[in-house]
């Protein structure tokens, strides 16, 4: 039985880590994003495609407890799958629109 525990305990801290790099992802490309507007529309479009795969993982994965009352479990698959379709959208546009992906300033130079 203590497998089983260990099991579990791997799967929620996996969970949280997941949700706290999602939390970091939002604030790291909404910097990049402003970093980056001298670079071109594709460079901030890739940012705008980060962001929205960082909140689609931050509604997937945020505890029930604190979503209480605004978003049902149905509601928060919905709202997460459309973030991240659109996420894969504006990737997939941006990719083939440039020929590849555009180049970035990820180092603050």
């Amino acid at each position: 039985m203590s497998i089983f525990k260990i099991i579990d305990g791997l799967f929620i801290g996996t969970r949280y880590g997941v949700l706290g790099m999602s939390i970091l992802g939002v604030l790291a490309s909404i910097v990049l994003f402003f970093v980056n507007i001298s670079m071109g529309f594709s460079a901030l479009m890739v940012f705008v495609a980060t962001l929205a795969l960082s909140l689609s993982l931050i509604v997937f994965l945020v505890p029930s407890s604190v979503m209480k009352g605004k978003y049902t479990n149905k509601r928060r698959y919905i709202v997460g799958g459309i973030l991240s379709v659109l996420a894969l959208g504006i990737m997939g546009f941006t990719y083939l629109s440039t020929g590849g992906f555009p180049e970035l300033n990820l180092i603050f130079a």
